[in-house]
């Protein structure tokens, strides 16, 4: 498995998206939010996309994990702790002592996001995790 750190292409994504089940963005607002983001982390099997996650933030205090997706064929605790600790790694280097992380994240990878000091900011609703 080879990592690539901000160089993931609009195309991959978009079939990573359609993979994972996930609703297609808009070419136009892709690009844009690709170009907007902070850090961004491809995992690549045999030159294809097999997992993504990236963060967008205020470049100071707020930063938001808005992807975390892995292709169901690679789909397993192992990729996803990995893909969480390449995460881990840029936001340890990224965040201040003040700052404040938020991950928009579902069930299914809530084990990554708790093993990295996440918790729900509304246990009812559990769609979005902090950590300050």
């Amino acid at each position: 498995m080879e990592v690539r750190m901000n160089r993931t292409m609009p195309q991959e994504l978009l079939s990573l998206y359609k993979r994972c089940g996930r609703r297609r963005p808009n070419d136009r607002n892709l690009l844009r939010s690709l170009q907007g983001c902070s850090f961004m982390a491809g995992f690549y099997e045999e030159e294809e996309l097999i997992a993504f996650t990236r963060v967008c933030s205020d470049g100071a205090m707020n930063f938001m994990v808005t992807d975390f997706l892995i292709d169901e064929r690679f789909d397993n605790r192992e990729t996803a702790l990995l893909l969480g600790k390449e995460l881990e790694n840029y936001l340890l280097m990224a965040v201040s002592c003040d700052g404040h992380i938020y991950a928009l994240t579902d069930s299914r990878y809530e084990f990554v996001f708790r093993t990295f000091g996440y918790k729900y900011m509304d246990p009812d609703f559990r769609t979005v995790m902090v950590r300050d």
